[in-house]
């Protein structure tokens, strides 16, 4: 077990959530700040603003050129980072204790002097728009971008992070500017600090700096979870061919969200199902029966309603077995109790991952900003290992039968040679000519 580390925890003048932990054990300092942003806070119309606002921020500020901001943080052996997904998105920095003071002031300057240049947006938005195309071209992630939308329907969980061409050409410097802005003002802002660092007084550099910032006590508008699942579209099976060799396939079902009592269990239910090496969809369907390359699971929880996914990647002759073999893993964890050493076994190697995840500066201050930011409290991280470890077999049992009923699938298939008609479902994005000259 790591040793128990003492968490400062400071609620800014303004509202924002600052903790701060010292680690004297090496120089590095880590600093994670999180905002309420990304598809949960975004719209059908402007999907994607909030990864295009938080890129932006490093494209230039009242004092720096996109250029200078990388150069000076090179010349301190500073690394300064942006990163939005469905929840949440903010900023990460890491740096070494000997120049904290010249990493704190690029941080600041980036997260509250970015002047948005025009020329800057237009060639990041073309950029975005690239990775779209590029995202697309993996089979896989084409086929799990089709499971979310058919899971999720018209629940924003549904869209890219990236957003879409047609969002994204919609997008101004002012729109893009207010969206962060709006973020920045949001309440729940969380940062945490973790590293050589003295606790005292980069609070009051917090509380100088991001603590002046005037912060809305409105919380940002959140979709309605229970209305938009209800109105999904009934379409939640869907196919589709592509020129590849191999069929990939993702079904998987709506699970707990973080907030849930049925958290831990689910965490278990994932392990066993398909989340390691010795798992159920990797011993049954790939190893014995060799029904698949590559199979597995993930459970995803998120501040709305999770989802458990199953993968795998196949021949097309072995769907129905290798569909069939996953849905009867699924049934038995329904319908009998996991053996009880298979239970331990699954539990150690979750804690284990847990434990692992904190053996960076990085990685705990990630783990605090995380569980703060989902109302979960910073004791979480510590309290999580006897919440898994209080997993029982019944438990297990439970949340399979109350979430594993109704499946949503995306399946990716081999086309003919010759292109058919059958692609016309393919929602590919598409660049207009004026994306094309510029990456020319």
């Amino acid at each position: 077990m790591l040793p128990k580390m003492t968490t400062r925890e400071t609620l800014l003048s303004n509202g924002l959530k600052l903790l701060v932990r010292e680690n004297t054990e090496n120089e590095i300092v880590a600093i994670r700040i999180l905002f309420k942003t990304g598809n949960r806070y975004e719209t059908a119309s402007n999907y994607g603003i909030s990864n295009l606002a938080f890129r932006m921020l490093l494209k230039g500020t009242e004092s720096r050129s996109a250029e200078q901001i990388a150069d000076d943080l090179d010349s301190i052996g500073a690394h300064l980072e942006v990163g939005v997904e469905k929840d949440a998105g903010g900023l990460m920095l890491q740096c070494t204790a000997p120049v904290l003071d010249e990493a704190l002031e690029i941080l600041w300057d980036v997260a509250n002097r970015s002047v948005f240049p025009a020329d800057r947006l237009r060639w990041e938005k073309k950029r975005v728009k690239m990775e779209i195309l590029e995202d697309e071209d993996s089979p896989m992630t084409y086929t799990f971008r089709r499971f979310w939308e058919n899971l999720y329907g018209s629940h924003p969980y549904s869209a890219l992070s990236k957003g879409y061409p047609e969002t994204l050409s919609r997008m101004t410097k002012a729109r893009v500017k207010k969206h962060y802005l709006t973020c920045g003002s949001s309440s729940g802002i969380v940062a945490t600090i973790v590293g050589h660092v003295n606790a005292t007084r980069i609070t009051q550099w917090f509380e100088s700096h991001f603590g002046t910032r005037q912060l809305d006590s409105k919380r940002p508008s959140e979709p309605d979870d229970v209305v938009l699942l209800a109105c999904s579209g009934s379409e939640k099976h869907t196919q589709h061919q592509r020129m590849v060799e191999a069929e990939n396939l993702v079904l998987g079902y709506l699970a707990p969200c973080v907030l849930s009592s049925d958290f831990p269990a689910m965490k278990v239910l994932d392990g066993v199902l398909g989340g390691s090496m010795d798992s159920r969809l990797f011993v049954e369907v790939r190893e014995k029966r060799g029904l698949a390359y590559s199979v597995g699971s993930t459970y995803i929880p998120r501040r709305g309603p999770g989802a458990l996914a199953i993968y795998l990647g196949t021949e097309p002759s072995n769907h129905e077995e290798a569909l069939s073999q996953c849905l009867l893993q699924v049934e038995q964890l329904q319908n009998d109790l996991v053996p009880e050493d298979e239970l331990r076994r699954t539990i150690q190697y979750i804690c284990g991952l847990h434990i692992m995840g904190q053996e960076s500066n990085m990685g705990q201050a990630e783990m605090l900003a995380s569980s703060t930011f989902f109302d979960l409290g910073s004791g979480y991280i510590s309290e999580y290992p006897a919440l898994i470890e209080a997993v029982t077999a019944e438990d297990v049992r439970h949340v399979a039968q109350k979430y594993l009923t109704d499946y949503a699938s995306a399946v990716t298939t081999p086309c003919p040679s010759e292109p058919s008609s059958t692609q016309g479902d393919i929602k590919r994005p598409m660049l207009d000519s004026e994306d094309l000259d510029a990456l020319e």
